[in-house]
């Protein structure tokens, strides 16, 4: 599903690009699942989706504004992480 919808997810990230921020973070993606679209999830359990999406930083000590920065692959795993989080306890779902 992902894969399908790559160039969707791309311009939703260039949707929060400013003159001289060329990246998403975390606060877009914040008001992303909380404001900005119909997902509205709480803030604690955005912030859960977004810490568990990000990768580990290497060099974490001179390089710590990358925890802030979110890539492709970190948003495509919290919008799964979302969705699980949203349809967690949705027992009116059945697949045939």
């Amino acid at each position: 599903m992902l894969e399908t919808n790559i160039n969707g997810i791309k311009g939703l990230i260039e949707y929060y690009f400013k003159p001289r921020k060329h990246y998403m973070n975390r606060k877009d993606a914040m008001s992303l699942f909380t404001k900005d679209s119909a997902v509205f999830i709480g803030e604690k359990e955005a912030m859960y989706c977004f810490g568990m999406s990000k990768m580990t930083v290497v060099e974490e000590t001179r390089v710590a504004k990358m925890y802030d920065k979110l890539e492709l692959c970190e948003l495509c795993e919290m919008i799964c992480r979302v969705a699980d989080t949203k349809f967690k306890n949705a027992n009116h779902l059945s697949f045939v």
